[in-house]
């Protein structure tokens, strides 16, 4: 079944095409978590149609502030062809939300969800939320899809964001894909995957290239299409 980012055509390959991402179809249907790291100016109008088309909203603490401007700033704007919905969901342990937002947006009707175990991250602990909430209103979502921004030179933050997406494999089996910059980046599990990208993509020099980041345990993989293949 295809779903624009993901395609499952048997039991043993899973067909990716990233750049979907970008061009998202009425058929594709998304949750949108927004991590407090800052949305890149690059990335404004593309995460303003994700937002406006997924079917799950989440803000993680301090993004609050982030969408905010964000949705005063482009409210009515050109850039932001529908009225831009509220979060269904604020989750967190508050700790860099700005109190009059966390009091607004409760007022409007928004779903609060503390999260104050300091055992693990915002980010894993909104991935729960996500996978709760999808569960329990049979919500129909193909991926879960995570702008993590890039205004962050901590990282510290970058290696919990990989840790949080490993783990995020076994809290759900709806895949999670991160935004950073102008990275896509996702946890490719056991078992064959193919990747397809434009030809156009390819051939351009700023943005033909690709990372495989082993993490978690020890795996072999080999690969084919690349410049340098791996296991070959």
């Amino acid at each position: 079944m295809e779903n624009g980012i993901e395609e499952k055509s048997n039991e043993t390959e899973v067909f990716w095409q990233p750049e979907n991402y970008y061009c998202p179809r009425p058929e594709v249907h998304s949750a949108v978590i927004l991590l407090n790291n800052g949305i890149s100016e690059a990335n404004v109008k593309s995460v303003l149609q994700w937002w406006c088309n997924a079917s799950l909203r989440i803000c993680v603490d301090g993004a609050t502030n982030h969408f905010h401007h964000l949705m005063w700033q482009q409210q009515g704007a050109a850039a932001c062809h529908c009225p831009c919905p509220l979060p269904d969901v604020i989750s967190g342990d508050f700790d860099s939300i700005q109190p009059d937002l966390l009091k607004l947006y409760s007022a409007e009707g928004v779903t609060i969800v503390p999260t104050p175990d300091q055992n693990e991250t915002d980010f894993t602990k909104a991935v729960r939320v996500a996978a709760s909430l999808i569960r329990e209103r049979q919500t129909s979502v193909n991926h879960i899809l995570v702008v993590a921004g890039s205004n962050n030179n901590r990282f510290d933050h970058v290696l919990a964001i990989v840790a949080t997406l490993y783990k995020a494999y076994q809290i759900t089996s709806t895949p999670v894909v991160v935004v950073w910059g102008g990275s896509l980046f996702w946890v490719l599990g056991a078992g064959r995957h193919r990747i397809q990208v434009s030809a156009e993509l390819c051939c351009n020099p700023s943005s033909s290239w690709c990372g495989l980041v082993p993490v978690g345990q020890a795996a072999t993989a080999t690969t084919t299409g690349l410049k340098w293949n791996l296991g070959l």
